[in-house]
C-alpha cells in the first residue's frame, strides 16, 4: 500500500502535524596524506542540531541570508525540517580523495501562521543549493519500499553534526541528514565545511514544496 504525506491541523495547539496517509576503515585514514592544519579552529564538541519541532513557528528573514548565502560558522541559525530534496549530484574533489555533496532543495525561509480565516499555514519557500565540500566516508540509505512510501521528493527531518578531530589536529564535522520522507531513511558522511546560497525567486504558498515551473532560476 502506497502512503503519502499529508499536514493536518491539530486542534489541540492549531499546528500542523504530519501525517503518513495511505496512497570499515576511515577514508580519512587512507587518505591521511592530505590532512593539513587548518586557519580556522573548530570550536567545540557537542552535537549541534538543526531544525524546528512541529509544534513551534520558525521565522527565518531575508536578513538571515546575508545576499542568500550561508556557511558553516552559521549552521546553528538555519533549520532544515520539511525542506524537500529534489536531487542530489556528487562532483570530484581537487586532491582525488574527497569530493562534493550537492542537495537540491526548497529551503523553507518562513512559516507564516494560519489565519483566522482559512486556518491554514503558508510557507515562503525559494529553490537552493545545500552543498557540502570535501566529503568522505558517503552514506546514502533511502528506502522507499519498507515504508511503502510514495515516490515524491524526500523532506529533511533535521540535520546534525558533530566534531570529529584526528590524531595530527585534523578538525572536521560528522554529519547526518535524516529524512521524514521516506521514513528511516539518512545521509550521512564527513565533511569540514558547508554552504547554502538561494538560486530562484521566493514563492508563497500553503506547500512546503515547490512545483518544477516554480523552482526555475
Amino acid at each position: 500500500m502506497c502512503k503519502r504525506l499529508l499536514f493536518t491541523r491539530s486542534g489541540t495547539d492549531g499546528y500542523f502535524v504530519g501525517e503518513r496517509q495511505p496512497c570499515a576503515v576511515s577514508m580519512r585514514a587512507l587518505c591521511g596524506a592530505r590532512f593539513r592544519s587548518v586557519a580556522a579552529s573548530v570550536e567545540g564538541t557537542q552535537l549541534a542540531r538543526s531544525g524546528q519541532p512541529l509544534n513551534t513557528i520558525s521565522l527565518l528573514s531575508n536578513a538571515n541570508l546575508e545576499n542568500g548565502a550561508m556557511t558553516t560558522d552559521r549552521f546553528e541559525e538555519f533549520g532544515w525540517h520539511d525542506n524537500a530534496i529534489h536531487a542530489f549530484r556528487i562532483s570530484d574533489g581537487d586532491d582525488g580523495c574527497s569530493g562534493n555533496l550537492i542537495l537540491d532543495i526548497d529551503y523553507i525561509l518562513e512559516w507564516i501562521s494560519p489565519s483566522a480565516q482559512d486556518g491554514n499555514f503558508s510557507f515562503v519557500v525559494p529553490p537552493a543549493d545545500l552543498v557540502f565540500l570535501e566529503v568522505t566516508d558517503l552514506v546514502i540509505s533511502i528506502d522507499y519500499a519498507s515504508s511503502s512510501a510514495a515516490l515524491q521528493p524526500m523532506t529533511i527531518d533535521e540535520i546534525s553534526r558533530e566534531v570529529v578531530t584526528y590524531p595530527n589536529g585534523y578538525s572536521e564535522f560528522a554529519w547526518k541528514i535524516e529524512l521524514n520522507w521516506p521514513e528511516e531513511s539518512f545521509i550521512s558522511f564527513r565533511s569540514p565545511r558547508m554552504s547554502q546560497a538561494l538560486k530562484g525567486e521566493s514563492v508563497r504558498s500553503t506547500s512546503q514544496s515547490l512545483m518544477p515551473p516554480q523552482r526555475t532560476v
